[in-house]
């Protein structure tokens, strides 16, 4: 089920991630995260959008590499 809905994520011209960052990311959603960014590249656009500043981002993901 995830790998379909990934690749149906890969394939959309626009991905917009609207309210991004409410509560901070467990390990699996960083990894899906992370496989789906790294998908898009180069496919299509991907728009953030969230009420926390930029600078909070780090602390909302919780892995430094990744962030």
């Amino acid at each position: 089920m995830l790998a379909r809905l990934t690749a149906e994520l890969t394939k959309t011209d626009l991905l917009i991630l609207d309210d991004w960052g409410p509560d901070r990311f467990t390990a699996n959603q960083r990894r899906d995260l992370m496989e789906i960014v790294e998908d898009r590249y180069g496919a299509g656009s991907t728009l953030i959008t969230s009420q926390l500043p930029v600078e909070a981002w780090h602390e909302v993901i919780g892995e430094p590499t990744l962030s």
